[in-house]
């Protein structure tokens, strides 16, 4: 509904309640400032709270690559400060092995750094990929694959993987997921050097 300001004083009032109210931190209070374009706001926030406070997590779920990084540690990707996006999943976080590479590796796509972590992006598609085995239409592996084997250079692959995941859940089946998962594919589309079809 976009409405900030009640959102922004909800927030406010969860955080009183719980200090360590990890949702009201960051899917309210700096989603507010990020949707109005207030990164220093936002950065000033997250910085009130101890460093240790903050765990990685991701979405476990399919969508764009937000989903994929976790939402705190993609605030730092938004402001391109890569090796704080970086450190957040440097540490066992609780996470699984295989979402915690994913995470590193789409950040390393973003950062235009994959020369020198190919081994360890390598790492990830092996652990993603035996979940897929598994679970061939679990959407969040979906998500990471794609990431992951754009970091690999292996664009068209990539592609293929996120059009997968678009015609597992379009927008008329979920209009909620069916969008992020449209989004995705754009992304990959674009970073894979095809922003005509990313449009």
């Amino acid at each position: 509904l976009r409405m900030w300001k009640e959102a922004n004083i909800a927030g406010q009032r969860a955080l009183a309640l719980d200090p360590r109210n990890m949702p009201a931190i960051i899917d309210v209070l700096l989603y507010c400032r990020e949707a109005k374009g207030d990164i220093e706001g936002a950065a000033q926030l997250l910085a009130t709270f101890s460093p240790d406070f903050f765990v990685a997590q991701s979405f476990k779920r399919g969508g764009d690559v937000s989903n994929v990084i976790g939402r705190w540690p993609y605030f730092y990707v938004i402001k391109r400060d890569y090796s704080t996006a970086l450190k957040a999943w440097d540490e066992e976080s609780g996470e699984a092995p295989a979402n915690r590479l994913s995470a590193r590796a789409a950040i390393f796509v973003l950062a235009g750094d994959t020369s020198s972590t190919q081994q360890e992006i390598e790492s990830s598609r092996v652990l993603v990929e035996a979940r897929l085995r598994e679970r061939p239409d679990d959407s969040y592996a979906l998500s990471q694959l794609s990431w992951i084997y754009l970091g690999l250079r292996r664009n068209a692959e990539a592609v293929q993987v996120a059009q997968r995941l678009a015609e597992l859940v379009p927008p008329e089946k979920d209009a909620l997921e069916g969008p992020e998962m449209l989004a995705n594919l754009a992304q990959i589309e674009a970073r894979a050097g095809d922003a005509r079809a990313a449009v």
